[in-house]
């Protein structure tokens, strides 16, 4: 895939050699410097402490402050480039709210 094209929204997992206590500090200070260094992205959405739905262009320079910053971490990344924003779905369902 030619990202420079194609590529619409980076889908990105941090993660260690091991998920102990280490790594999720690293994490940690991984989100709070990119949540300082970096001006908010529009259409970002973070699902957990390590994972982000990042929408391009938009969000290259926030893609390329967390490539900086975790090569200094030991934090490994897996990053998917996709052309459209992923259709999720929810298991279980939410239960529609009663009357």
């Amino acid at each position: 895939m030619d990202i420079s094209d194609n590529a619409k929204f980076a889908f990105v997992i941090a993660a260690g050699d091991d998920y102990i206590q280490d790594v999720r500090n690293r994490l940690d200070d991984l989100s709070k410097h990119l949540l300082s260094s970096s001006p908010p992205v529009e259409g970002m959405k973070k699902f957990h402490d390590n994972i982000w739905l990042i929408p391009l262009p938009d969000g290259l320079p926030f893609l390329a402050d967390m490539l900086k910053w975790v090569r200094r971490t030991g934090i490994h990344l897996r990053i998917l480039f996709l052309q459209k924003e992923p259709d999720w779905m929810q298991y279980p369902a939410d239960e529609p709210k009663k009357a």
